[in-house]
């Protein structure tokens, strides 16, 4: 079963890189700074959560029992809280809308993935033994992660329709780094980009694919601006995670 799962995280990790190396031309109405901040490397904590995501959408997508529950062991070894922000949805003539859609996408918390595995594996003896002694890891992973953390990663999930864009405005402390992570469903292209209140742009990520990362330090304490857009023709069920 072993095999399955590194085999499983090996495919979506060459996806990634895949998605990385791929470029879109793509604009934006924000205005560009003379210099970038360098790109640091990923952090432990959002690299964990994005392959846990990963490996969660392909265990829905694929109505696999293995895939959730490893997603779970992976996602419960970062603790996380849930990212306070009010979200204003645009479409592509900048004009604010109503959100379209229930937040009806699935949950990635690791309680919930557990769940939708034995939902899946149903009477099988074998899937219902391993995740059960998974289960117990779990909660022993998740008490180690809470010990660790102070705050943890911020996270929320959201749903964006086709053409438009979702906006926040986020409070970073000055001098900090600071790094934003984005992971859809895999149904559309999606864009991030950080502003300041200026509407100067910081940092972006507009390669072809709905993983997208960004990073930065700030140059004050103060509210930040963040965009997704949705380059696509249909709706696209996203995870956003902040440090």
């Amino acid at each position: 079963m072993r095999k399955f799962y590194f085999l499983a995280v090996a495919a979506i990790m060459a996806l990634m890189v895949s998605c990385d190396n791929e470029n879109q031309t793509t604009e934006t109405t924000a205005q560009t700074t003379d210099e970038k901040p360098a790109r640091e490397q990923v952090s432990p904590e959002v690299q964990t959560l994005s392959l846990g995501h990963n490996l969660a959408v392909y265990g829905y997508k694929n109505e696999s029992a293995e895939a959730l529950v490893e997603a779970a062991s992976i996602l419960a070894t970062v603790y996380t809280n849930v990212l306070e922000a009010t979200v204003i949805v645009k479409d592509k003539n900048n004009q604010p809308i109503e959100s379209e859609y229930v937040e009806d996408g699935h949950s990635f918390a690791p309680a919930d993935l557990i769940q939708a595995a034995k939902r899946i594996a149903g009477a099988d003896e074998f899937l219902l033994t391993m995740i059960a002694r998974v289960e117990q890891q779990i909660v022993a992973a998740q008490a180690a992660a809470r010990r660790g953390s102070v705050v943890g990663v911020r996270t929320l999930e959201k749903t964006i329709g086709a053409g438009n864009y979702n906006e926040y405005e986020i409070e970073f402390e000055g001098g900090q780094f600071a790094e934003i992570g984005v992971e859809g469903d895999g149904s559309t292209d999606l864009d991030l980009y950080i502003c300041d209140e200026d509407m100067n742009l910081l940092a972006e990520d507009v390669d072809y694919g709905d993983h997208c990362y960004c990073n930065w330090v700030p140059a004050n304490t103060g509210k930040y601006v963040i965009r997704i857009y949705n380059r696509g023709d249909k709706k696209n069920s996203y995870y956003l995670h902040i440090n």
